[in-house]
């Protein structure tokens, strides 16, 4: 799709491939991960976006982020009649899931809009 990111890896035997990128489907770590980096309290019906915040913030905290080879799991977004998924309730929160995108583009480093989150949440 428009806009995704598909790094090229580069393949040697049936190691895990170093990535860049984090996915919460096929996120295996040890507990301590998540007390050093947890989720973000305040990423309100986001979906596209929760991943990068998740990954600046276990990045910035030292972890590294492999994929198995060959891939195992993958999601089937064009299923003929895809499921029902939160961010149809919208109505219930108008405003949070653009509140929750300002958020994670201030975490990325873009032009600040409103810095509701402490430096050292992220690493920093």
């Amino acid at each position: 799709a428009a806009g995704e990111i598909r790094p090229n890896p580069v393949i040697v035997g049936n190691s895990p491939i170093l990535v860049p990128l984090w996915g919460a489907g096929i996120s295996f770590s040890r507990g301590h991960r998540i007390i050093r980096a947890p989720y973000d309290c305040c990423l309100d019906m986001m979906f596209v976006g929760e991943e990068f915040s998740m990954a600046v913030r276990m990045w910035t905290h030292g972890y590294d982020f492999y994929s198995p080879y060959p891939s195992v799991a993958f999601h089937p977004y064009n299923r003929k009649k895809p499921p029902r998924m939160f961010w149809e309730n919208t109505r219930l929160a108008p405003h949070a899931a653009a509140r929750s995108a300002r958020r994670v583009l201030a975490l990325l480093g873009a032009p600040p809009v409103d810095k509701d989150y402490d430096d050292t949440e992220i690493g920093a």
